[in-house]
């Protein structure tokens, strides 16, 4: 098979998670990384089955020149036990002040609290007053399974409280697929949460992750629940299940196959996908990051049209109906990130195989390590995951 060398870069053993010299190659239209480690030996991992929207997804950037958002997991609690996830830890948390000082420290604008849970942690409130009176030029994010928000009065105090947005995790609505995902049926908890986040109209973004042959069919439902509901909900964001963490074994998915997810559920050609990424991600880009702006292809394919206002708008009722296309149209002058929009962004997230560093490192969202350190968001994750096996490793204390 005839391979061409694309670039030389820095990768990961999947053996001992060690960071080691990669080169990624095109061979038979794929995009594949291969490593040696001089403990575990060589691999090769697929990096994309699809090597040309791989490479027009990649960052041409040298360094990262963004720094957006900050996660910090405020607790190791959770009220679920999910087949994947990417924050096994249990019972040991960051103090109060650490979770200050992390802050300060961050140039980030947006701080998202995550987890485990964090709405189990009985200090979440408190930390979102923090950031508005203390760092009022950043916004109080909340990334939650959604459970703790079924309870009208816990949103309400979250609300109150002054959080700006939440991150809902909502991987589809068949019983069968919560099942899958998190062990149950979580359906009327969820839609009992979106519910209070809406009267609350706390600006929401559904977090759905795809797993392979679970609920790749789910995603233009969930698309057009976001649509129908723009007076609250403002983007959707999509992604692949890893080997993060804890893991189900599952055939994988890569950005391609997100990419033409999107497209068979938009109706939007691959082309018009991937003009409105270069415009509207040309500063943050990268082959494992993703974003488009549903309006804003929905305004270059009218520029075509007899009658291009005409279109537009027949276009924006047909996909999020008169009460969507009504509030576009009339809502008040606002700054432009406060406008009625909805962006899909993709994460497609790498494995401890395919992982390319140089280009996860140019990512503009960082997250903190158990260890309280602020890396880029997957070399993170995989950070605590070489510190998780390296604990392994280490021999039993002998009782005193």
């Amino acid at each position: 098979m005839d391979r061409q060398l694309i670039k030389k870069t820095r990768s990961l053993c999947p053996a001992c998670l060690r960071e080691i010299d990669a080169e990624l190659y095109l061979a038979g239209g794929k995009a594949v990384i291969e490593k040696k480690c001089g403990e575990h030996g060589a691999f090769s991992e697929v990096a994309d089955t699809d090597a040309g929207l791989y490479l027009k997804c990649s960052s041409t950037k040298k360094n990262r020149t963004l720094h957006y958002g900050l996660v910090i997991p405020v607790s190791y609690a959770c009220d679920l036990s999910c087949r994947w996830c990417y924050l096994p830890e249990r019972g040991r948390e960051f103090t109060v002040d650490r979770i200050k000082g992390l802050i300060a420290a961050s140039p980030a604008r947006h701080i998202v609290f995550s987890g485990g849970e964090p709405c189990l942690r009985p200090e979440l409130p408190d930390l979102i007053k923090h950031v508005k009176s203390s760092h009022p030029e950043k916004r109080a994010v909340l990334l939650t399974n959604g459970l703790k928000l079924a309870s009208s009065s816990y949103a309400s105090l979250l609300k109150s409280s002054g959080l700006d947005y939440c991150i809902f995790s909502l991987n589809g609505f068949r019983p069968s697929t919560h099942a899958a995902f998190n062990g149950r049926d979580l359906s009327s908890e969820k839609l009992r949460a979106l519910g209070n986040l809406k009267k609350l109209k706390i600006p929401t973004i559904l977090s759905m992750t795809l797993a392979r042959g679970v609920n790749e069919d789910e995603f233009a439902d969930v698309l057009r629940f976001g649509l129908a509901n723009l007076d609250f909900i403002r983007q959707l964001r999509l992604r692949n299940v890893s080997d993060i963490g804890t893991y189900g074994p599952r055939e994988p998915i890569y950005m391609s196959d997100l990419l033409k997810t999107v497209s068979a559920a938009t109706g939007f050609s691959l082309d018009e996908i991937l003009r409105e990424n270069a415009v509207s991600n040309r500063r943050a880009g990268t082959a494992n990051y993703f974003v488009m702006n549903i309006f804003n292809i929905l305004k270059r394919r009218s520029r075509a049209a007899a009658h291009p206002r005409f279109s537009f708008w027949k276009d924006v009722y047909r996909r999020a109906g008169a009460s969507g296309a009504l509030r576009m149209a009339f809502e008040p002058d606002r700054q432009p990130e406060e406008r009625t929009t909805f962006e899909i962004e993709i994460f497609s997230w790498p494995t401890a195989g395919n992982i390319d560093l140089d280009e996860v490192r140019k990512f503009p969202i960082s997250h903190v390590t158990n260890g309280g350190e602020a890396l880029p968001f997957w070399e993170a994750l995989f950070r605590n995951d070489r510190d998780r096996k390296l604990a392994a490793m280490k021999p039993a204390a002998e009782p005193a």
